[in-house]
């Protein structure tokens, strides 16, 4: 025991140390639920978010495509699907896992901009990045296998103008990207890199995120869109990673969509 009299410019040790200090220490805390859990509450939240999806079909007097080629009226659907998502996972993890939003590590608002900035350019290059793999890796591996050429199904409709297009653009760079990352990357990935290692989450949700995309071709053509898009997921799961945050990997998210908007609107 010291004799002395505390410095004044130091706070008694026997202070609770503010959690942010903690914080600061160990890191932000670990998902605290589990990869099967989120599933479960995800499937489930998009069986509820299929009936406001259904009305809005209704509402235009169509029906859900069956092509796998997706129009405007299936965009502005899939959106709401993945909003209603969205909200009823927020609320899960509110009354199950109060500390969410840290071991989500959504970003700051401090930081937003950087990662904004850093998550814009490293989208643009991802884009470019894959169409390279594509082309000169996949088409070719596939295109040995089956003895003919194979190309990325297909997932948008041709001839999509004036406020399709506007939906277009709103449900693929803004809304899939937020919901998507928050999902796959802020839920999945989390709870599988917080309780194996960075692979084990980065390859599980990669091959999750893969597997629930989809276009018009067969099943060639079909697999090699979500091989390609599974090596995409990982890459964000390895961005995330170097990050910290989802900030960057919303906005990766939406420069990579954004290039597809963009060629497939000079073409329609």
């Amino acid at each position: 025991m010291s004799i002395l009299p505390p410095r004044p410019d130091v706070p008694p040790s026997d202070l609770p140390v503010p959690p942010e200090s903690l914080e600061v220490r160990s890191g932000p805390p670990k998902a605290t639920w589990r990869w099967w859990e989120i599933l479960l509450i995800g499937f489930g939240a998009l069986i509820v978010g299929t009936i406001p999806a259904i009305g809005v079909y209704v509402w235009f007097g169509v029906d859900p495509t069956t092509t796998g080629r997706l129009d405007g009226v299936d965009f502005l659907a899939n959106a709401v699907d993945q909003i209603v998502i969205v909200v009823l996972l927020v609320g899960y993890l509110a009354w199950r896992h109060r500390g969410w939003r840290r071991a989500v590590r959504l970003p700051s608002p401090r930081g937003l901009p950087r990662e904004v900035a850093v998550g814009l350019v490293c989208g643009v290059g991802m884009a470019f990045a894959l169409d390279v793999l594509v082309s000169e890796v996949l088409e070719p591996i596939f295109r040995a296998v089956t003895d003919r050429d194979v190309i990325p199904a297909e997932q948008v409709s041709a001839g999509i103008a004036g406020w399709e297009a506007v939906v277009f653009v709103l449900a693929v760079a803004v809304v899939a990207p937020v919901a998507e990352e928050f999902f796959y990357r802020g839920l999945f990935f989390r709870a599988l890199r917080d309780r194996y290692n960075f692979w084990v989450g980065a390859i599980g949700s990669g091959l999750l995120f893969g597997l629930s995309h989809s276009g018009a071709g067969d099943l060639a053509e079909i697999l090699l869109l979500q091989i390609a898009i599974g090596v995409f997921g990982v890459v964000l799961a390895a961005l995330y990673e170097w990050r910290g945050s989802l900030g960057a990997n919303v906005a990766a998210h939406a420069a990579f969509n954004l290039v597809t908007v963009v060629t497939v609107l000079a073409v329609s």
